[in-house]
């Protein structure tokens, strides 16, 4: 199972954003962490394309309580992908 951080005060939201990611099967969850401040969602970690950091950043944006995301999901080729996931 994808280990997933959480650094917020806002609970309810934080568990929202928790229970879309792990029921998606679009998000690149591993090595993912999510920061929550208030109603500002970031995303960090990495992901093998941009269409992926796209697909994570757009699996939370309709959620209740997200106004803003701060996708600093970095692209990496697979193979240092690889290397970062092992």
């Amino acid at each position: 199972m994808a280990q997933l951080h959480f650094h917020d005060q806002a609970h309810g939201l934080r568990e929202l954003i928790h229970n879309t990611v792990a029921g998606s099967p679009f998000v690149s969850s591993r090595n993912l962490s999510i920061e929550v401040e208030q109603s500002q969602v970031t995303l960090r970690g990495d992901v093998p394309s941009f269409h992926q950091k796209q697909l994570d950043q757009e699996a939370i944006r309709h959620l209740d309580g997200v106004d803003e995301i701060c996708n600093e999901l970095t692209v990496v080729q697979m193979r240092h992908l690889q290397d970062v996931l092992v």
